[in-house]
């Protein structure tokens, strides 16, 4: 008589998995398409997720943006796609996490203006906060604006934003 196999054991996948998952199948996009983040299957199921596991998808996001322009292009508007729809909510984010995410935009390349841009997204869920910013959020904050820089109104706009944080 042969051995029975074992049961698969089905093992759910973690928000930061599901944003891997999300920015596999945006690599290839030349462009946003209609609708949310929704439109990829991993996407779907990010946007499923309770508050807890947006708030750990949006930091995963943020982490996963793309630091060189080489077949990048898809990847950065749909990740900011993901970004700005998820910051769009009140998520439970703390200062540890909006500071990795601060620290990732700053790294990441220039991002796509519009509706994908995750510079703006970061920036407007900060300006939203009642809290001030830290001292250490503050310096990640001038980095993004280093980044970023003043070239085109959009970013003159980030920048007029960021400036209003820094006074707080």
């Amino acid at each position: 008589m042969a051995a029975k196999k074992p049961p698969k054991i089905r093992r759910e996948k973690t928000p930061t998995e599901m944003v891997a998952g999300y920015a596999r199948e945006s690599a290839p996009l030349e462009r946003r398409g209609h609708g949310g983040p929704e439109q990829l299957p991993s996407g779907a199921e990010i946007m499923a997720l309770d508050a807890e596991g947006r708030a750990e998808a949006a930091v995963a996001c943020f982490r996963s943006l793309p630091t060189s322009y080489e077949g990048s292009f898809g990847r950065r508007i749909m990740l900011g796609l993901l970004a700005t729809t998820l910051l769009r909510a009140r998520l439970p984010l703390d200062e540890a996490r909006l500071f990795a995410m601060l620290e990732s935009a700053a790294a990441a390349i220039y991002p796509a203006w519009g509706p994908c841009d995750y510079d703006r997204a970061i920036v407007g869920f900060l300006g939203r906060r009642a809290e001030a910013p830290s001292p250490r959020m503050k310096t990640a904050i001038r980095k993004l604006m280093r980044r970023r820089g003043t070239n085109y109104a959009e970013d003159r706009r980030i920048e007029s934003a960021c400036a209003k944080l820094l006074e707080r």
